[in-house]
């Protein structure tokens, strides 16, 4: 009976289509980020926080295109920056923005290059 039911389970995952989630407006995404970025524990930074996304490559190694790749797939469910239309890019360019800002408060330190 376990067996039976492991294996119907498994054949349901298996048959059940991708979750999709659900396109936000401009406001909408804009409250996440900031929700987002307002979680970000003082003790951890949001330099740690951004780097832990990147699987610990080194702060110092990532540029503005791995930023701007990493929030698009995050926030507008892109590929790349590139995918994105105008309205969308200037959104994009203020979470930069503000993840630079945010950077900044915490130590001082240069923009994405």
């Amino acid at each position: 009976e376990v067996l039976f039911y492991r294996w119907v389970r498994r054949r349901y995952h298996r048959l059940s289509p991708p979750a999709v989630a659900p396109q936000l407006v401009a406001n909408e995404r804009s409250k996440l980020f900031d929700r987002c970025l307002s979680s970000v524990e003082e003790s951890v930074g949001v330099q740690r926080w951004i780097k832990g996304w990147f699987f610990g490559k080194s702060f110092k190694n990532l540029n503005r295109e791995d930023i701007e790749s990493w929030l698009a797939w995050a926030f507008f469910a892109a590929a790349s920056a590139e995918d994105l239309t105008e309205d969308d890019e200037s959104e994009l360019s203020q979470f930069v923005r503000k993840l630079e800002g945010a950077i900044a408060l915490e130590c001082g330190a240069p923009t994405f290059h």
